[in-house]
């Protein structure tokens, strides 16, 4: 995970007060609540949502981003179940960073190096996607791109170190993988798409990748620029319905206040 820091391991314990860091464990007071608990290898930990909400109120952006967006992708927990996580930390320190992880978390990235290359082309310019198919003029697929901007022509692809190994098949060598995405990268220039790539040196340099992209897409605003031949299909996004406080109605309120007072008073 990007950017996390890894050298603790946090646990809760009963009480009201009194946070201790003991070696590499740091020890928190108060128990959450059954419905967030679970049991791995007969240890009680927290659930999916209840994690992902501690990272977003404790981690570094990109960190908290990339963890939901994994744990979305592959259905570990739905946009419903952070939402009400969510709420049952809404007034613990840090909820304001969970809110902005949970509003910036999309579940079609498939990697952490995607969350890493959206987050990087934030506001640059409208009409970013991510996993779109690409078909040529005879509705043949051609192939599925990470990231970009289709309706500018413009794709993005993030090389991971893993990526090709997760790609070979068995029996096949990296050097066919490498051949085979070459190949399909042809496919789409000969069609009109402009790639650009990027990997994890880019990492620690968001800006170079994002100026990189606005370079390409600069040309796509001339008069006589033209899109690619064929045709893209752009899967619906997945993500949480996060609401800010100034948006909520009197309803709402109420509910959240109660809520607390219930919570609050046992």
């Amino acid at each position: 995970m990007p950017a996390a820091d890894l050298t603790e391991v946090h646990f809760s314990r009963p009480g009201s007060s009194g946070n201790d860091l003991v070696g590499d464990r740091r020890l928190h007071a108060g128990c959450p609540a059954e419905e967030w608990l679970t049991e791995v290898d007969g240890i009680r930990v927290t659930n999916i949502a209840r994690t992902l909400i501690d990272l977003a109120r404790t981690e570094p952006h990109l960190a908290s981003v990339a963890a939901s967006d994994a744990a979305l992708h592959r259905g570990l927990t739905d946009p419903a179940e952070l939402v009400k996580a969510f709420e049952s930390e809404l007034r613990w320190v840090g909820s304001p960073f969970a809110r902005k992880a949970l509003k910036d978390a999309d579940g079609r990235a498939e990697s952490p190096g995607e969350t890493w290359a959206r987050l990087a082309l934030r506001g640059l310019q409208p009409g970013h996607e991510l996993q779109f198919d690409v078909y040529d003029e005879a509705g043949r697929f051609v192939a599925r791109a990470d990231g970009g901007y289709p309706d500018r022509g413009l794709i993005w692809e993030y090389d991971g170190q893993g990526k090709y190994e997760e790609l070979r098949d068995p029996g096949i060598t990296r050097e066919e993988v490498v051949a085979r995405q070459q190949r399909r990268e042809q496919r789409l220039l000969r069609l009109g798409w402009n790639v650009v790539r990027a990997n994890h040196e880019d990492l620690s340099a968001k800006d170079g990748f994002r100026h990189r992209v606005a370079q390409e897409l600069w040309p796509t605003s001339s008069a006589d620029w033209r899109p690619p031949r064929g045709s893209y299909e752009v899967m619906a996004p997945l993500r949480v319905d996060i609401r800010d406080p100034i948006q909520w109605g009197a309803a709402m309120r109420a509910e959240i206040a109660e809520r607390w007072n219930r919570r609050k008073h046992g």
